[in-house]
């Protein structure tokens, strides 16, 4: 009878250090987890960061050639003009859409 019982304790003895290395490995495996989905997280935002700056710099490139179209049309129309008058009036034309696009950006208040 000791004998039967002895075994049985070295069993649940056996089966419990097993759950016990189970339980760690398990464990283990759960903070590994955590720590993935973390970097992952990390990762998306960075791939948003970036694909925010990508976007306002096709932004700023498309302003820029449409800036740069816009001086090569008036550079063409002061080259075309015939009269002192007409290059004045285009030279006034340029400050006026300068100031107009200008203006509401360094007072955002009023309006």
């Amino acid at each position: 009878m000791e004998l039967i019982i002895s075994i049985v304790g070295v069993l649940v003895a056996v089966l419990l250090g097993i759950f016990g290395l189970k339980n760690q490995k398990i464990k283990k495996q759960e903070k590994k987890i955590s720590d993935q989905e973390q970097q992952i997280a990390h990762h998306q935002q960075q791939s948003n960061v970036v694909e925010e700056a990508l976007d306002v710099q096709d932004v700023i490139n498309q302003q820029q050639e449409e800036s740069e179209e816009n001086q090569e049309q008036q550079e063409e129309e002061i080259h075309e003009a015939e009269t002192d008058e007409e290059i004045i009036d285009i030279g006034n034309s340029i400050i006026d859409d300068f100031n107009n696009h200008r203006m509401p950006d360094s007072n955002p208040g009023s309006s």
